[in-house]
């Protein structure tokens, strides 16, 4: 991926024009903005790192406590400082991703999730509160991963909300559980 030289004439324009607070200013984001957008669609290494951060299977914790996928994308160290807001802006307006400098990987939060902590309680993301304790599925001191399962689909059912379901190690490391009939523990 490499910048254009209007690029270069419109950052320096903008470089400038620090001190403004004005439409020239914004007019001059905007048009960086169109530019690079065009870079970005036709960078085939962020096209094809953008499809498969959608079918991401690593989830983990982002920063505000929601379960989100997670994908690494090595070449995000290339991108200069200055344009980085704008691949931000791209991601996040185009296909709701968010990036992670830090990490050099993508973000896509799934929402409000159901999480089984690592001592079993079973908790809303979206209510804020336990819907399952363990010892509604502890059957002679052992849990009962079936029942739980079950209790799990049987609240979606009455509540008519429907969301993923992970079990969180009390590392932060967290994976998703099938509840249905049968599913995995």
């Amino acid at each position: 991926m490499r910048s254009s030289n209007d690029l270069e004439v419109l950052f320096t324009e903008l470089d400038n024009n620090q001190g403004a607070y004005d439409h020239s200013k914004q007019r001059l984001k905007d048009k960086i903005q169109a530019r690079l957008d065009v870079v970005y669609t036709d960078w085939t290494a962020l096209q094809k790192a953008i499809v498969n951060s959608s079918n991401a299977s690593t989830y983990m914790y982002n920063d505000m406590g929601e379960v989100c996928t997670w994908f690494r994308f090595a070449e995000l160290s290339n991108v200069p400082e200055r344009e980085r807001e704008y691949l931000e802006a791209y991601l996040q307006d185009n296909h709701y991703i968010r990036v992670d400098w830090k990490n050099d990987c993508f973000e896509q939060n799934l929402g409000p999730q159901i999480i089984i902590t690592e001592g079993g309680e079973v908790y809303c993301q979206d209510s804020g509160s336990t819907i399952i304790s363990p010892s509604e599925y502890l059957v002679d001191g052992e849990f009962d991963h079936a029942l739980r399962n079950k209790l799990i689909e049987q609240w979606m059912g009455k509540n008519g909300y429907f969301p993923g379901v992970f079990s969180d190690d009390g590392h932060g490391n967290i994976f998703p559980v099938n509840t249905q009939e049968g599913g995995l523990k």
